[in-house]
């Protein structure tokens, strides 16, 4: 069995970098997985804080 026949290889991996953070929160929204899968981790990244002190 090769990668192909368990895995989908997603059409625009290789092409994220430098994406306007917006456009990939957008993905969130899609019904294909992979893509909503990285949506959902730009909002993720989005929504830390970087100002708040932990602890």
């Amino acid at each position: 069995m090769g990668l192909h026949d368990c895995c989908q290889i997603w059409r625009r991996a290789g092409t994220l970098a430098g994406s306007p953070a917006i456009e990939l929160a957008k993905l969130s929204l899609s019904w294909d997985l992979s893509e909503a899968v990285v949506g959902v981790a730009a909002l993720n990244a989005l929504s830390i804080d970087y100002g708040e002190e932990t602890g």
